[in-house]
């Protein structure tokens, strides 16, 4: 016999706020029975909406909506990712892809997952690969434990960090190309 289930009432529209790094404007709306169901929902964004950037339309911002004002959830930013067609067509031949993945924990002890992703100008050996993805993980490490998480996480979006890891790396090998691939909260 099919099993009774009770109707709980009619879904409203909430309104989803980002986060105060992006001074709280809204970014979407989505339907639910209550507020508090909300809570623990995750949003996908592109960060070109978020800062007006149309260079920044490849980045796909991740929140997650921790808690409810009024008939709003607002969320925090949980991670982001560049898309994998934007990454596809920055591989050339005679060119090396580096790709790294390495647990960092930030200044006030949140663990985040980092995922560099480097082209270089030539090809190169696994000697050379290998330095330039400890050297990454060393500075990318010693940024994130030198500041909070929210300013980590503003630095990588804002460009600022991979701007500084490239200057770094360029050092050891000229690169072509350097992106945080993704980067999640743990």
């Amino acid at each position: 016999m099919a099993e009774i289930i009770t109707k709980k009432g009619k879904k409203r529209w909430f309104s989803i706020l980002a986060s105060k790094e992006f001074n709280n404007i809204p970014i979407g709306e989505t339907t639910a029975y209550d507020a508090n169901s909300l809570i623990g929902r995750t949003v996908h964004t592109n960060l070109m909406d978020l800062i007006g950037d149309p260079k920044k339309q490849n980045f796909i911002v991740k929140f997650k909506i921790n808690s409810i004002n009024g008939d709003k959830g607002v969320s925090e930013i949980v991670g982001y990712s560049v898309s994998s067609s934007f990454l596809r067509r920055a591989v050339k031949k005679e060119k090396t892809r580096i790709d790294d993945s390495f647990l960092i924990t930030t200044k006030d002890g949140v663990k985040v997952k980092v995922k560099p992703f480097i082209i270089t100008k030539t090809k190169v050996n696994n000697s050379i690969s290998t330095a330039l993805r400890k050297k990454g993980q060393e500075f990318l490490s010693k940024c994130a434990s030198g500041s909070d998480y929210s300013i980590f996480v503003m630095d990588l979006l804002n460009g600022k960090t991979p701007k500084d890891l490239r200057t770094v790396l360029n050092k050891i090998v000229p690169l072509n190309t350097l992106y945080i691939r993704m980067f999640e909260r743990e």
